[in-house]
């Protein structure tokens, strides 16, 4: 398994919280979001918004890229995505990056 970090932007016009449209997509893929980790086998590890500046942060644990992919292309996934600017990466703990540095 490998840690991913998502990060989710938009503008205020595109709020989920003023935004009737926005607002109704959120509320049908969110309840879908466990059950399609569950059947990529994907742990969402957490996922944290700061409402003032429109931005979210998801961390998950998956067996690839292409597995995370896989869930972020399920239909009520990309539903949500597809309204916002997102990016995807790999990321390592802290631990690893120290571990890195000594074995360097």
């Amino acid at each position: 398994m490998a840690l991913f970090l998502s990060i989710i932007r938009h503008g205020a016009a595109e709020c989920a919280a003023h935004n009737e449209y926005y607002r109704k997509a959120l509320l049908e893929g969110m309840p879908q979001m466990e059950d399609l980790a569950k059947k990529h086998v994907i742990k969402i590890v957490g996922s944290w918004t700061v409402h003032p500046k429109h931005f979210q942060v998801n961390v998950y644990d998956a067996p690839n890229f292409e597995a995370l992919w896989a869930y972020c292309m399920e239909p009520p996934m990309k539903k949500v995505l597809d309204m916002y600017d997102w990016d995807l990466w790999p990321c390592v703990t802290r631990e690893e990056v120290a571990q890195t540095l000594i074995q360097a």
